[in-house]
């Protein structure tokens, strides 16, 4: 407890910005979090974030051995390495790949890690000193505004302040350097839940393998060493199972893009597309603080943006904005795609829920009552998850 409260003081400051990025969007006009005005200020908030983190309505999910804890853990740790390489002034590179390891780890738990492409577009757009520049945010002129450029590319950028010197060619190289690296981050990111398909298909799907060889790569760390020891060795079309062989096929093994994840979430959970509405259930009623919360903050951040004129892009240096639109993303596949309720868990690997939350509780007094139903849910919600009620 003690470990994830010091921890989380400073991931709680993640979503908040660093106090001069706070500053920064200050200047183009954005008013979100407009109250924290100081480090002091900052600090007392992802304190009271992480105290809210420890007393989650998802509790039994973080207090147990479950692949919740663990993803939540790198979500936080990524978004904390991405907030890093927005600040360094040297070697932001390094943050940025170990932003990608949490981000790839957290996907070998959880097929939704896949959203951890929305922070990760995010912050290479920002990082990219070329697509700031045309953006339309730097200001454009003589010799007298480069300062000024390269003060406002320093926060996203290490490079950027060398834009305007780079020759045509070379800009055209740092841009394409820039997103081959954006790219190869992205595979890494769906990397894990494309093995664990492919995995899946090979074990129960293809022909060509013996059963000693479907023993030996049962478990599924030996068949990831396996595949991608030697990929081309599992391409061979003559594994694939023909018409005429005997192996069992299942039904999703038919289908023109074999997918395992899909075919059990709809034959044994029962997801289905627009679920909530063909199918409502009592339980996302237990779902509805979590989905406030979350909704508000993206609501919040929209409306909270007040751009000059010429500078509506200006949006893309917000600190908060890729955590808006994973925490955005995130709620709305979870009301269209999947039992709407499982965000009481899933939530907990958002830092910008517990900022925003924190942050309302602090300033809004109208909101102590959500506080009251959170303590509620932490104290009811181990029972309620051993009768299976709430929590799926």
């Amino acid at each position: 407890m003690p470990f994830s409260l010091h921890f989380l003081s400073y991931v709680g400051a993640t979503p908040m910005g660093v106090v001069s990025s706070q500053k920064e969007s200050a200047k183009k006009g954005a008013t979100y979090m407009q109250s924290v005005k100081s480090a002091e200020d900052s600090r007392r908030l992802s304190f009271l974030a992480a105290i809210l983190f420890t007393v989650n309505m998802g509790s039994i999910h973080m207090s147990s051995f479950y692949s919740e804890s663990f993803f939540c853990c790198l979500s936080m740790w990524g978004f904390t390495f991405l907030q890093c390489s927005l600040n360094a002034s040297k070697g932001s590179f390094t943050f940025d790949l170990l932003a990608v390891l949490c981000f790839s780890l957290a996907s070998f738990f959880r097929s939704n890690g896949i959203l951890f492409l929305i922070p990760l577009l995010v912050h290479n757009l920002r990082s990219c000193a070329l697509c700031v520049h045309c953006a339309g945010v730097l200001p454009r002129g003589g010799e007298g505004d480069r300062a000024v450029k390269a003060k406002r590319l320093s926060c996203s950028s290490d490079e950027g302040h060398t834009l305007s010197r780079l020759p045509y060619k070379g800009t055209l190289l740092q841009f394409a350097l820039h997103w081959a690296k954006a790219l190869l981050e992205a595979a890494l990111v769906v990397l894990p839940l494309l093995t664990f398909q492919l995995y899946a298909y090979h074990l129960y799907c293809v022909q060509g393998h013996d059963d000693q060889w479907r023993e030996e790569r049962k478990q599924f760390h030996k068949f990831f060493l396996s595949f991608w020891a030697n990929p081309l060795e599992y391409a061979s079309g003559e594994r694939y199972t023909r018409v005429e062989d005997q192996l069992i096929r299942r039904p999703w093994c038919k289908k023109t893009i074999p997918f395992i994840y899909s075919y059990i979430q709809r034959e044994y959970w029962g997801v289905k597309f627009l679920k909530v509405v063909r199918s409502p259930s009592a339980g996302v009623l237990y779902a509805l603080p979590v989905y406030f919360v979350s909704l508000h903050a993206v609501y919040d951040f929209f409306l909270c943006r007040k751009f000059p004129r010429g500078g509506e892009a200006s949006f893309l240096l917000s600190p908060f904005l890729g955590g808006v639109l994973h925490l955005g993303v995130l709620c709305l596949y979870l009301l269209l795609f999947a039992h709407g309720e499982i965000i009481l868990r899933l939530i907990a690997s958002s830092p910008l829920f517990y900022a925003h939350y924190a942050y309302q509780l602090k300033y809004s007094e109208r909101w102590n009552l959500l506080l009251l139903a959170n303590l509620l849910y932490f104290f009811v919600g181990p029972p309620l998850f051993g009768a299976y009620i709430a929590w799926t």
